[in-house]
């Protein structure tokens, strides 16, 4: 990035990584010293309804959280006029944006091939717990995928983000919820049928999650979207074979 961007009380300093949507920065505020990341919308992803209200969302589902392993909003609001034409290949006027902790060790896409048994243990914590508080205040990830797991912040463990796919509260029965990841999606998620998504669609993914990290690769295998979704709604993984050591139990629990 040529220069910093001021934005609200922060100033942007170089983007830590960058979506479809929308894009994340290291960011600091001046008075404080305190760095935060900050999430903006993309100005190529403004026009997109979708993208919005999956950053407002985002915005709405992680402000009712406090939680250790959920990445913690420390600001949000808007883009201004101002703001916006100081920076017209960053920002745009009017979409939100938030500040939020800073995942300083990356995220667990990078990690993939280097878990053994007690790190995927304490990770299964802190996950599940994670979403046991958002399931229990009535917010579904709905798209919990490697990517979407950071490790740092204030507690240095392990922190689920990204709930822009999310949904507080009970589905819209008018939604599009055939969206998410095709590797991770529960079979009601590929359906689209909103009044069967639940705690459960999390879990599902979660399960995914948990077998590609023990085998080394995805329960499901491919490339073709169709072909993923077929499995995911009509065929069982394939036997477990971990490559370290499990307890007894651990495929059942899969399963």
């Amino acid at each position: 990035m040529s220069r910093p961007i001021e934005l609200g009380p922060f100033v942007l300093l170089d983007p830590i990584g960058s979506g479809a949507m929308g894009t994340v920065y290291h960011a600091i505020h001046p008075d404080s010293g305190a760095r935060v990341a900050v999430k903006v919308l993309r100005p190529e992803a403004a026009a997109d309804e979708l993208a919005l209200d999956n950053l407002e969302g985002e915005v709405r589902a992680v402000a009712l959280l406090d939680h250790p392993h959920i990445v913690r909003i420390y600001d949000v609001g808007k883009i201004t006029a101002e703001e916006a034409e100081r920076a017209p290949h960053a920002l745009v006027a009017g979409t939100p944006w938030f500040a939020m902790e800073v995942a300083e060790h990356g995220s667990l896409q990078r990690r993939l091939r280097s878990l053994d048994g007690n790190d995927l243990f304490e990770l299964l914590e802190h996950l599940l717990s994670a979403l046991a508080h958002a399931h229990a205040r009535g917010i579904l990830h709905l798209d919990l995928k490697p990517a979407n797991v950071m490790f740092g912040g204030r507690t240095q463990g392990a922190l689920l983000t990204d709930f822009g796919m999310g949904v507080v509260g009970d589905p819209d029965p008018t939604g599009d919820f055939v969206r998410g990841t095709p590797h991770f999606m529960a079979p009601e998620l590929v359906r689209g049928r909103w009044e069967e998504l639940g705690p459960w669609t999390d879990l599902y993914a979660l399960g995914c999650l948990a077998y590609s990290l023990a085998a080394g690769h995805r329960p499901f295998r491919g490339k073709r979207w169709v072909r993923l979704y077929n499995a995911h709604l009509h065929e069982e993984p394939p036997p477990l074979q971990p490559l370290f050591p499990m307890p007894d139990g651990f495929e059942d629990w899969l399963r």
